[in-house]
């Protein structure tokens, strides 16, 4: 399943491959593609998403969750 996260504080390719290393150390989490046009990351995963834990993951790394979208 795909979902797409809006994520704030992304701004630079620097950012892009952060959110990217951060989210794909997320269980369940297999692929992520961060477009940072459009400050998404798309998210291919099993299972459930965990909210909680992606937020955690984000701030972690100074961004933050704003959207899931479908």
């Amino acid at each position: 399943m795909k979902k797409n996260l809006i994520i704030n504080g992304m701004i630079s390719n620097h950012c892009k491959q952060r959110v990217e290393k951060l989210l794909n150390e997320i269980q369940g989490i297999l692929s992520t593609e961060v477009l940072l046009e459009k400050k998404t990351a798309v998210v291919e995963f099993e299972g459930e998403l965990d909210i909680f834990t992606i937020e955690a993951a984000l701030q972690k790394g100074g961004y933050q969750l704003q959207e899931i979208r479908n």
